[in-house]
């Protein structure tokens, strides 16, 4: 009798370890990589988007992750990824697991009865002086200028004429006038939040010459 006990016993505490192996390896995921896809299409106030994850390795269920908003005011997002946008403007969605996080920029645009321009300066410093314009097929013609645009702050709302599909961005830079290289698409109608990115790049132009430099 007391070798039957022995051996029930010993079956009873392998098969629950063999259970707890079991849980520990269900719960205990390994995740190399994780990134937030680009939505696949404009966001404006009001919509609900379902942002999407792809992770390495790719054959392993994701986990659960912890999502932020830089600005819940802006817009917001739930803990299974789906983004709400509140109002307009820019704002930072970051997914994280453990000490693995990726984060996507996200431009939340407002439809309205006239078109607008906003610049957000995302520069790697303060710019001074900007001048937005457009090129007309022979000069750059002037749409608006603003003083100094602190980094990561926005200016102010420019209205822009709804025939004007592009737009080019100027700033100075101590003595040289710098256009950036990056032409930006206006959506008519909207108001248009423009991004000057980090790692924008430019060239110098000439201020007297209007081929090179808007005119008013």
């Amino acid at each position: 009798m007391n070798k039957l006990l022995l051996l029930l016993s010993l079956v009873f505490s392998l098969t629950l370890f063999t259970a707890c192996g079991s849980d520990d390896e269900k719960e205990y995921v390994i995740i190399t990589s994780l990134k937030i896809n680009q939505p696949d299409k404009d966001l404006y106030i009001g919509d609900t988007y379902q942002l999407i994850i792809t992770h390495e390795p790719s054959n392993v269920k994701l986990p659960e992750l912890v999502w932020k908003s830089s600005d819940t005011k802006i817009a917001t997002v739930s803990n299974t990824g789906k983004l709400t946008a509140i109002a307009d403007g820019v704002v930072t969605i970051t997914a994280s697991y453990g000490d693995l996080t990726n984060s996507i920029t996200l431009v939340i645009s407002k439809i309205q009865d006239y078109t607008s321009v906003v610049i957000k300066n995302s520069y790697k410093k303060d710019l001074s002086y900007i001048v937005i314009g457009y090129f007309d097929g022979s000069v750059y013609r002037k749409i608006a200028e603003c003083e100094k645009i602190k980094q990561n702050e926005n200016s102010k709302e420019f209205i822009v004429n709804d025939n004007i599909k592009e737009i080019v961005i100027f700033y100075f830079d101590i003595s040289e006038v710098i256009k950036v290289n990056n032409s930006f698409t206006l959506k008519s109608k909207y108001k248009n939040i423009i991004t000057i990115p980090s790692d924008a790049k430019g060239t110098v132009v000439d201020d007297k010459d209007p081929t090179q430099y808007p005119v008013n």
